[in-house]
């Protein structure tokens, strides 16, 4: 029997046959003219799914508006990733159930949470239970969630949060430099939290990836997803194929090197 859902199991296939699974992000406080043309150029250019979701500015329906404007131009899967309940849509096809591990404040490790799930079960969602670690302190992210700060190459921290989670049953882990962050996550971070977490579990990365090398060395050290945003907001589908060249560079060094 599957234990994972649809989403979930096409997202676990697509990383065992090209070695990564790459999401584009789209805040829906971005502007609806065009959307759907771009969501339409990305998937033929080779993404493999939509996040949609932010820290904040928007609602339920800018939310589902969104959700419905990417697949008017694609096919491929469009998963929640959730800044509060005003990111939840009953138009998506899963969402990650983010838990805020260095979080200061109890409401976003399991307060929000609580509030969300009887309406999540309503709604029928597909849900991927996800320790959600944020670096830094100066992004939005890092602000709202009123994390206790973690520089990205602190990887002793986040390999502790990261086995916390594993022995909680979780089967993913985010590490999270933040949109816009000036650095990603350091190689050395993502190779340590991948030991930690096994071949079983998911290690999604985003934040700060900008570049065919800082994608390149995301994946080769052991990212098996990774989450594109402000590179392709700013940068258009010329951007996002640079960096899923850099992805697929990664794969195969990480081949080579197992």
């Amino acid at each position: 029997m599957n234990l994972f859902g649809k989403v979930e199991t096409r997202l676990r296939e697509t990383i065992v046959r090209q070695g990564f699974y790459q999401f584009t992000l789209v805040d829906p406080e971005q502007p609806a003219e065009g959307l759907s043309d771009l969501a339409a150029k990305l998937d033929e250019a080779g993404t493999d799914g939509f996040l949609v979701g932010g820290s904040s500015g928007f609602s339920q329906v800018d939310t589902e508006r969104t959700i419905s404007l990417i697949k008017a131009g694609s096919q491929k899967p469009v998963v929640l990733f959730p800044g509060g309940l005003f990111g939840l849509a009953r138009n998506a096809d899963a969402l990650l159930f983010l838990t805020l591990m260095n979080s200061s404040d109890p409401y976003f490790i399991v307060g929000a949470q609580a509030q969300a799930a009887p309406y999540i079960i309503k709604l029928g969602l597909e849900t991927i239970p996800v320790a959600y670690i944020v670096f830094g302190s100066d992004t939005m992210v890092s602000a709202m969630g009123m994390t206790h700060q973690i520089s990205v190459a602190n990887y002793k921290a986040a390999s502790a949060y990261s086995a916390a989670a594993m022995l909680m049953g979780m089967r993913a882990v985010y590490l999270e430099g933040g949109s816009g962050a000036a650095q990603p996550v350091a190689p050395q971070t993502i190779k340590a939290v991948k030991q930690v977490i096994g071949g079983n579990g998911i290690l999604i990365v985003g934040g700060g990836i900008r570049s065919f090398d800082a994608a390149k060395a995301a994946i080769a050290s052991g990212a098996d997803v990774l989450v594109t945003g402000t590179a392709v907001e700013r940068g258009g589908v010329k951007a996002f194929a640079e960096i899923l060249d850099g992805c697929r560079a990664g794969a195969e060094e990480k081949q080579r090197s197992q």
